[in-house]
């Protein structure tokens, strides 16, 4: 027997998913998109055929497919058709127009009750294995002995961050564990804060900006993604798919 003998049968597939600890999350995928299409239809909401085209373009140039013959060979390596970019261009439309139904009138009232979870701030970090180095270095930067991005430079254990000076990026409240970003969103930037103790190390942060949030229409967007996201996370709950995984 040759390596091209094996065949793969629908059974085995699904035992491999079973077995690498993700098939309820792909029920719960599949409850949600069920979910979704009942309710689009008792809303009546409709998609156009010109609208599924510029769906599936953004979902061509999202894959970087931008021949024909690339979206051919994209869809087979997949194991999918035409057809089945149309379905999923179709399937994210009635997603985003359902969202827009239900809650495009609740975003400025959610957007002001819930204004503080969508600042953001500008961080610089180093992580450092010894606490009292830490705190050595903490004080040396304060007492103006060393800067931030030297001492990042020294102690970064990431190549990327020691280049970098320590820059970690722009962070929402959410994308932050909660030690972090208590802390984080109490400072007055720019403020250098006591190096804060997880069991990853001792992290020296600097806090460079806290930056107010605007309500783009980014924000609009991620608002009502998140709004929607919750009121899925809901009718889920209704459902039992934990039984629906034991029936498969």
């Amino acid at each position: 027997m040759t390596l091209n003998d094996f065949s793969l049968s629908p059974q085995d597939v699904l035992y491999q998913i079973k077995l690498s600890g993700q098939i309820h999350s792909i029920v719960e995928s599949v409850v949600s998109e069920k979910i979704i299409a009942q309710v689009a239809t008792e809303m009546a909401i409709e998609i156009e055929s010109e609208e599924i085209q510029q769906e599936a373009d953004k979902i061509r140039l999202a894959n970087q497919l931008y021949k024909p013959e690339q979206t051919w060979i994209w869809l087979e390596r997949q194991g999918l058709v035409l057809d089945d970019l149309e379905y999923i261009a179709r399937k994210t439309l009635v997603a985003k127009k359902l969202a827009q139904k239900l809650f495009s009138d609740q975003i400025k009232q959610f957007f002001i009750a819930n204004q503080l979870n969508y600042h953001s701030a500008i961080i610089y970090e180093i992580v450092f294995d010894d606490p009292d180095l830490a705190m050595e270095i903490f004080y040396a930067i304060s007492e103006s002995e060393i800067e931030f991005a030297r001492a990042a430079r020294e102690y970064c254990q990431d190549q990327q961050m020691r280049r970098s000076g320590g820059y970690r990026g722009n962070f929402n409240r959410q994308q932050l564990k909660p030690e972090f970003a208590s802390a984080i969103f109490a400072a007055s930037p720019p403020q250098l804060l006591k190096p804060i103790v997880t069991s990853h190390g001792a992290h020296l942060i600097m806090v460079e900006e806290i930056i107010q949030p605007i309500l783009d229409d980014g924000l609009e967007n991620k608002i009502l993604s998140d709004l929607f996201t919750i009121w899925l996370k809901q009718k889920l709950m209704e459902v039992d798919t934990i039984q629906m995984v034991k029936n498969l």
